[in-house]
Parts: structure tokens; sequence; C-alpha cells
């Protein structure tokens, strides 16, 4: 790739000569010599990537014994997709219930509420301030419409109160994935269908190709409700999985996927394939995706275990570090597993966790748990607050030091210093 000073030269000398061709001012000799001075630029740019990659060291021990301006080269050659850390967030789609549904919410289970008391910008905003993970809870739609008539919502019109209505009815009736946290109850989204969500972040993923790998969780909810008049939910059988598999193909072709396939290698599993740090470079991995699914080993059983294994499926699925399958792993509190964490980090696995829950840190105004997460080496450390909510206190998450994505502590640090991924 160009470097960006080459760019910006060429986009500028381009402008210029735009402006001058839809203007009566400049004479031909100008914008002549405009172009061709845009062309040479554009040259000198194709072939200082090569020139740059000569001239560094990348076989230095560190980053900063690279040489001159080598430091992003050598991180892109050296290190690969698990020696990063970088932010995430959790339930990414989630918007806020609408106020006259919570208070009837709140006014019947008032401790369970407060715990549902927040949301997120749409995803491609969240990617613009640099998130790079994602959790997205998925309910399974064939025939389209299941939930499209809220009981919360249902109970806030009969009380005679005015609420907002249904957003995306046309994509709610259609057949398809629907992305909700808790039918009928925390129901309204960002992006109502999977294929809204993925598109979200396909579409900027193309147009910022030089990003670090993203990690995308899809939470198959499948838990029946226990109240009455819930809509009831659909099990995820092998036919569900491959229309899952289906769903997330019709918007990342498999080359912008990192799969099991790619970590499994010539390994017998994609364990073994971890533990042999088959991981792919970040000089392989920026501007692609790895998607994993968030749900118990009984429930993707039809899924590691299809034609071809996990190897054929272009998805991860959550395991603990024994399982043949495993590549990622997930703990939520860093604190009370701390050492488990930086284990796996140490021996190869991706870890995602988090800096809060429930919003009890945001409200008691406490880090603790946010330090862990950063400490404990996990590479994507998952929150709802990378800006604060004011109403509870000004906590909020960044990634230490700045920038987007960093040097994972635990694996990297002192090969990389302070210079950063992202």
């Amino acid at each position: 790739m160009a470097p960006p000073d080459c760019i910006t030269t060429v986009t500028r000398l381009s402008a210029c000569g735009a402006k001058l061709a839809l203007s009566e001012g400049g004479n031909a000799v100008t914008r002549i010599t405009l172009a061709v001075a845009s062309l040479l630029v554009l040259v000198a740019c194709a072939e200082a990537p090569a020139n740059t990659a000569a001239a560094c060291r990348l076989d230095a021990e560190t980053a900063s014994e690279a040489g001159e301006g080598c430091a992003r080269a050598w991180i892109d050659a050296n290190l690969r997709m698990n020696d990063i850390q970088t932010l995430g967030t959790h339930n990414s789609y989630k918007d806020w219930i609408a106020p006259e549904e919570f208070a009837i919410f709140m006014a019947t289970a008032p401790q369970s509420a407060p715990a549902l008391e927040y949301a997120h910008e749409p995803l491609a905003a969240q990617l613009d301030w640099g998130i790079r993970q994602f959790e997205i809870d998925i309910l399974y739609d064939p025939e389209g419409g299941r939930f499209l008539d809220p009981l919360l919502r249902r109970q806030a019109i009969a009380a005679g109160k005015e609420t907002p209505e249904l957003a995306f009815k046309d994509a709610l009736a259609r057949p398809g994935f629907k992305v909700m946290h808790v039918p009928d109850l925390d129901y309204r989204t960002t992006c109502p269908t999977l294929v809204a969500c993925l598109m979200q972040i396909r579409v900027w993923s193309v147009a910022h190709p030089d990003h670090t790998p993203m990690f995308i969780m899809l939470n198959s909810k499948e838990t029946p409700a226990t109240w009455e008049g819930a809509t009831p939910v659909l099990a995820f059988d092998a036919a569900a999985y491959d229309a899952l598999d289906a769903e997330v193909l019709s918007v990342f072709p498999r080359e912008a996927l990192i799969t099991p396939a790619d970590i499994k290698g010539e390994n017998a599993t994609v364990r073994e394939g971890v533990l042999a740090n088959n991981w792919p470079t970040l000089a392989e991995a920026r501007g692609r995706v790895m998607i994993g699914i968030l749900a118990s080993r009984e429930s993707t059983e039809p899924y590691r275990n299809g034609p071809g294994g996990i190897a054929a499926r272009p998805m991860f699925v959550r395991a603990v570090s024994a399982d043949p399958d495993a590549a990622w792993l997930m703990w939520d509190d860093p604190i009370e597993n701390q050492e488990a964490i930086r284990q796996a980090v140490r021996d190869g696995f991706i870890v995602r966790t988090r800096t809060e829950q429930n919003t009890v840190e945001p409200r008691a105004n406490t880090t603790e748990k946010r330090e862990a997460a950063f400490a404990s080496g996990g590479q994507f450390v998952s929150t709802d607050y990378y800006k604060p909510n004011p109403k509870f206190s000004d906590f909020s998450v960044a990634l230490p030091g700045g920038g987007v994505s960093r040097c994972n502590p635990l694996r990297v640090q002192t090969a990389c210093g302070a210079i950063k991924v992202e």
C-alpha cells in the first residue's frame, strides 16, 4: 500500500486539477503540468513500498531497531493478530428502551431494569471512534414477522402511554436473522437484521482497508422467555446454522474473513493451529474480519460436526482451551479470571473480556475491573462506555496510551515500545 503522504499528495494535485478544469482560470499548460505531476507522484508512490521494505530490517529484535520509518513495516511483518489489544463493545447494536416502556419495566423489575440502562451509537460510528470488536445478538426468524408486536410496547399502549412506533417494520417482517437484546423487552436496535448490521461493518471495512483485524461475536439467542405473553424464540438447529453461514457469506466473501481453516492450516485441529501460533500476521490480517458464534457447546454441536467439520465453516465457535476447535475464549470478569486469561493469551488463544458489567462500575465510578482487563492481555476488551454516561459518572474506557490498537502488553510490548498498531 502506498504511504499516506504519497496518497495525500496525489489527492491534492488531482483536486487542484479538477478545480482548474471546472474554472475559467488557468491555461492548458498549467492543467497538463498538474496532470503530469500527479502521474509522476503516483509512480513514485507505487514504488515506495518496495523501496521502504528493502531498506527496513524486518528481522530486527524490536520495532525501534528496524530502521528509520520502519516501525510499521516491522510490526506488520512480525506481529500476528493475537499480538494486539484493542477495544470492543458489548451488545453493540443496542438502542435505548423507550422511556415509557422503561418506566413499566422498572416498576415491575426494579432489581433487573438498571442493568439495561445503556445504548450504543450505530456500528459505523463506533468504528470511526476506534471500536474493533462487536457483539451482536441474533434470533432465528426463517418466516419473518416473529418480532413485530413486542409485549412491553403493548403494555405501554394498554396503560395509555404514548410510546415510539416500532422502527424497521419492513425489515422485521422479512425472513432472516433479527438483532435485539431481549425480545418483547429490550428490542430496540440500531440495525434490525444481521445482514444490516454486517453491511455497516463491511462497507466501513472496505473504505478503511488498513484497519487492524476485527472480531464479531454472534450470540445466538434461544432461551425461552418466562413471562406470559412473550414471543416464543426458535432453537438453532442445523438448518438455522446453515442459514446463518449463508447470511454471513452474503455480506463477507471468504477472502475477507479469517476462518477456522486459516488457523488450522496443516495441523490436525484448530486448537493445534493456535498452539503452533498459526494466526495470520498483521500484514495478512489487516482489513479482514473474524467471526465467532457465542453459544453453548450443545447448541453449536451441529455447526461443529457438520460435513467437513469446523474447518469447512466460515465462523469459529466458543470453546474452552482443551476443545479441539478452541481459538477464542471468553471471560467476562478479568479480576476473578486474571490468571486464566493471562495463561490463555500466553498460549496463543484470543480472549475477549470486559471492563464493566450491568452498569455497576460506571454508577460507582470504580475502575479496578477496567484496569484488570487491560492488564490481563485479553486481545479484545469490551465495554459499554467508550464514551461516559454523565447520568452515572465520568467513567469511560480508552486504550492505555491512546490509539485504536496497541501491541499486546503480555505478548510483545517490549518489542514494540509505545508504537501503535493502529
